[in-house]
């Protein structure tokens, strides 16, 4: 359903019905992801909570150590404005992507993402 309801560019009603699942299923990582992933990239004010979107991707990580959930912390840390953690989290994700031979294509975008985030790094 919430393909669907991304199909339509019904980014509120993707929302809504990933609320209701984490609603019923708390732990639900694959939900819980989904829904932070959504919070920290919305165009939409009313939808966007990237502090909310690193509470639920560090719970989702503190439990399963992902290459996807840890690139969803990445992107809600860097929403929420926290460069250097986003950065951190990314890495992780990077190493687990290789330790788990995922492909080559997806790893050089997570690299080419790092390398964006490192640039808005302050220089020391």
């Amino acid at each position: 359903m919430r393909g669907i309801a991304r199909a339509r560019d019904d980014f509120a009603g993707s929302v809504r019905y990933l609320e209701k699942g984490i609603a019923e299923l708390p732990d639900s990582a694959a939900i819980g992801n989904d829904l932070a992933y959504s919070l920290a990239t919305s165009s939409d004010a009313s939808i966007r909570d990237p502090g909310r979107a690193v509470i639920l991707a560090r719970k989702i990580c503190e439990n399963q150590l992902n290459a996807n959930y840890l690139d969803t912390l990445s992107t809600a840390l860097s929403a929420a404005g926290d460069i250097p953690a986003a950065v951190e989290a990314l890495t992780r994700a990077i190493e687990q992507a290789r330790i788990a031979n995922a492909g080559d294509a997806a790893i050089a975008e997570m690299e080419s993402r790092l390398s964006q985030l490192k640039s808005t790094l302050p220089k020391s």
